[in-house]
């Protein structure tokens, strides 16, 4: 059994490696300036008020639509002013 907090203290520790990896990915993706932020699924979703799988089934339709999506690898990332540009034309 898992220590209380140490599951906690886990989550913090991915999400802060999470974005750590995001700042620095940020710099070689093509169309992305150094001042766009990327945001991975999770944060997309907590922004939205949606759950993850919901933003990767958006993505995966195309109703998210190719500008705001970014993939390195199986990486799955969006970039926030084509996402907020996108939600201001729904």
């Amino acid at each position: 059994m898992t220590p209380p907090g140490v599951s906690a203290a886990f989550e913090v520790l991915v999400q802060a490696i999470a974005e750590a990896v995001a700042r620095k990915l940020a710099s070689r993706i093509p169309g992305a300036s150094s001042d766009q932020k990327l945001m991975s699924v999770k944060q997309a979703a907590e922004y939205l008020g949606r759950t993850p799988s919901s933003v990767r089934g958006l993505i995966s339709t195309g109703d998210i639509p190719d500008p705001v999506v970014k993939r390195i690898g199986s990486r799955v990332f969006l970039l926030k002013r084509e996402l907020d540009a996108w939600i201001s034309a729904q």
